[in-house]
């Protein structure tokens, strides 16, 4: 690493979200402080100020890094099958994003943002990738699938595949005695997608 002063802005970007990340990969996103990014990359924490506008702020910064990777691996998943078998397959990938990246995951679903945070456009427009992936694997899934119903069909799809996701990642099955929570997002899947279909 360079002196202070060293870097432009952009590096500085750079750094910071690193360290946040390696933060938040090691101790969980409880314990991101502004303080402990600023130490790792051998600023002070009034530099992480004039780089992003608050925490939160470099909180969407790692969260926009985990929903490419969350948006790599969905979008992969479902484009190796078509039929019911492409959203079963984006299902299984977001399962497994989630475990293998628990602590990023968490993050961008559990940690409550202010309700008056604003996100930048470009932000926005990641989250609009994921129910569009979902929306195509649908109507791969479905002849004539109805265009009208695509926020209601997508909106149901993602909550259940996440519902069930949560609840796995809990350990909910287990105790109630459910062997695979694969086989569920796979049944929930076929019935929702036969539903529509016959719509």
């Amino acid at each position: 690493m360079g002196r202070r002063g060293e870097h432009s802005l952009q590096e500085l970007s750079t750094m910071i979200v690193d360290a946040a990340c390696e933060i938040l990969h090691n101790d969980g996103y409880g314990k991101l402080s502004t303080r402990k990014i600023a130490s790792k990359i051998g600023y002070t924490v009034g530099t992480l100020y004039n780089v992003f506008q608050n925490t939160d702020d470099i909180f969407i910064h790692i969260n926009s890094r985990t929903l490419d990777n969350l948006i790599k691996e969905i979008t992969k998943a479902a484009a190796l099958y078509n039929g019911f078998s492409s959203v079963k397959n984006l299902a299984r990938a977001y399962m497994k994003f989630s475990q293998e990246n628990l602590e990023y995951w968490s993050m961008l679903f559990e940690y409550q943002f202010p309700e008056d945070q604003s996100f930048p456009r470009w932000y926005k427009q990641k989250v609009d990738t994921l129910y569009e992936i979902v929306w195509h694997a649908i109507e791969r899934s479905v002849k004539n699938v109805d265009q009208e119903k695509q926020k209601e069909y997508v909106s149901i799809i993602w909550g259940g595949i996440h519902g069930i996701t949560i609840l796995a990642l809990k350990g909910k099955f287990q105790r109630a005695g459910i062997d695979s929570a694969e086989t569920l997002l796979d049944d929930f899947i076929d019935a929702y997608l036969k539903g529509i279909a016959t719509t």
